[in-house]
Formats: C-alpha cells, sequence, structure tokens
C-alpha cells in the first residue's frame, strides 16, 4: 500500500563465457505500475438532533487495488460550530492534532462507518454545524479532497411556562 509510482527494471544476459555465448546488446525493460487504494467519503446522515440523540454518520470507502489485507489510516478535517466531545461523541475517530483526525480501515474491510453520536445537554445552542473532508497525505491511498460533507446538530430546548393558577 506504498504510493511509489511506475518502476523500471531491466534485465540484460551476461557473456562470462562460461559455457555459452551471449549478445550482451539483448536487454529486456519490465515496467511495474503501481496499484494504490482510492478512498472515497460519503454522507449517509446529516442529521444529527440532540432530542433522542439520533446520530449522523459517515462512510469511507477503499477501492479493490492495494493490498486490502492490510489496513490503511486515512486522515480526516472535522471542524465547524459543533465541537467533539462537548456537542456530538465520536467512536472510531482519533485525534492526531487540532482538527486533523483519522479513521482505521482495518485489514480485509473495503468500509468502516463512523457514527456522530449528540450529547444532550440544557444549553441553548441553536443550530449548529460541522463538516468532514477527506485528506490525501499520500500515505497507503490516494482520496479526492474536494470531497467535503456538511452535518447540522438541531439544539433541543426546554420550554418552560408560567402558568397562573389562582390570581386572587
Amino acid at each position: 500500500n506504498l504510493i511509489e509510482g511506475e518502476e523500471a527494471m531491466s534485465v540484460q544476459l551476461q557473456d562470462i563465457g562460461v559455457g555459452y555465448t551471449a549478445n550482451i546488446e539483448n536487454t529486456i525493460d519490465f515496467t511495474l505500475a503501481d496499484d494504490v487504494t482510492n478512498v472515497t467519503l460519503k454522507l449517509d446522515d446529516g442529521v444529527m438532533t440532540e432530542f433522542g440523540q439520533t446520530p449522523g454518520s459517515f462512510t469511507l470507502t477503499r477501492s479493490e487495488n492495494g493490498n486490502i489485507g492490510a489496513g490503511i489510516r486515512v486522515h480526516v478535517i472535522m471542524q465547524g460550530s459543533a465541537t467533539i466531545d462537548v456537542d456530538y461523541q465520536r467512536s472510531g475517530v482519533g485525534n492526531i492534532g487540532g482538527e486533523v483526525y483519522y479513521v482505521d480501515i482495518y485489514g480485509g474491510q473495503l468500509t468502516r462507518t463512523i457514527s456522530l453520536v449528540p450529547i444532550l445537554d440544557n444549553l441553548i445552542e441553536g443550530e449548529e454545524a460541522m463538516s468532514v473532508q477527506l485528506q490525501d497525505i499520500g500515505v497507503g491511498y490516494t482520496a479526492n479532497i474536494e470531497n467535503t460533507i456538511d452535518f447540522t446538530l438541531a439544539d433541543d430546548v426546554t420550554n418552560v411556562t408560567l402558568k397562573l393558577d389562582d390570581g386572587v
């Protein structure tokens, strides 16, 4: 799963004078084409709600190129007004630093689905947004970095009413 580009090799017959003669001008060339896996990002459900803690989710899919038996670590940028571990929880997503996160697609698997579960709080925050963008950092996969998906997180605000029982 290394991105190496096209590689070349040549074989040349040598005439060392032991039991045969050879045309040492006879060289054959080989080209080894790279077989890099490509990763895509797909939005499964982009609406999260605090009420009922309805999760949003996305799926990373790797092509069948490369060594499928080996896992790959896919990097994503997660950013927006909704904050990880404050507004929603993530499972299967590790933090590298700042807004850079990673998701492992395990060996033998072509897909990995990640759920983002809203955290139920009693804060009035309004609707919040976040996005996930695939990163192509050249380690074991290629990716379309133009592919960004967006989520919205709907607030669950408690309404309180005042009722007069007896005005006397």
